[in-house]
């Protein structure tokens, strides 16, 4: 079986990115990551699903609030 998956990319605004990477400034490091684990967390309350074929046969789909994810920072 094949299981489809997402590939996402958050990015803060060219100059909040300057102010936070040459000028040091980490407050808006830890704001960009808490606003990313917010939306992984919304994206896995509502995405995060399993298809199954009930007593009439009929599909459904089930919310499984489940999801693994993978952040990786790029710097450059």
């Amino acid at each position: 079986d094949y299981k489809s998956g997402l590939d996402l990319t958050f990015s803060a605004p060219k100059g909040v990115s300057a102010l936070a990477l040459v000028g040091g400034d980490t407050r808006l490091i830890e704001a960009h990551n808490n606003a990313i684990k917010f939306a992984l967390n919304q994206i896995e309350k509502d995405v995060a699903q399993v298809t199954s074929i009930d007593e009439n046969s009929e599909r459904e789909f089930i919310n499984t609030e489940n999801m693994a994810f993978a952040v990786v920072r790029h710097k450059t």
